[in-house]
């Protein structure tokens, strides 16, 4: 019984492998550039800082303009993004990232979790590269659970 349960358990693993892969290469779909993730406020706010402050850096927030009106990091610039505006690298809201931010400096950049990964993706395949794209994991309410000041 022992065998048959190992079998089984083995066989069951070995499956989930092989679907996992299959899907991982699959070549129909755009592969979305890297883009550096920062998985604390502490640690976002201390990357501001070491480009200058919140006067110096490029902080970048994606979210609705409603969103941004409600409250935001300070010195964001707000450039909301949409899934029909940020499928193609030529759409309006890359056209806008690059007429706002220079790309040879880091861009901050946070959301409110639901494009954030493919928002930050279009953001470093546009120029920004890996280490000049960084995302706020968990978006703005990271931020905002951390305590750290908001403007409104």
């Amino acid at each position: 019984m022992k065998t048959f349960k190992s079998f089984f358990i083995f066989c069951f693993v070995s499956v989930l492998v092989l679907s996992f892969n299959s899907c991982k290469g699959s070549g129909d779909k755009e592969e979305l550039p890297d883009f550096f993730m920062v998985k604390t406020a502490e640690g976002f706010k201390e990357e501001i800082m070491k480009q200058g402050g919140f006067e110096k850096a490029q902080i970048l927030d994606f979210r609705s303009a409603e969103d941004f009106a409600a409250g935001h990091i300070p010195s964001a610039i707000n450039i909301p993004a949409t899934a029909t505006n940020t499928e193609s690298n030529d759409g309006g809201f890359a056209k806008a990232v690059l007429e706002t931010f220079d790309k040879s400096k880091p861009v901050h950049m946070y959301g409110g979790m639901t494009l954030d990964n493919i928002v930050a993706g279009r953001v470093s395949g546009i120029g920004f590269g890996k280490e000049n794209a960084r995302l706020l994991l968990g978006g703005f309410g990271v931020w905002v659970k951390a305590e750290f000041e908001v403007v409104q």
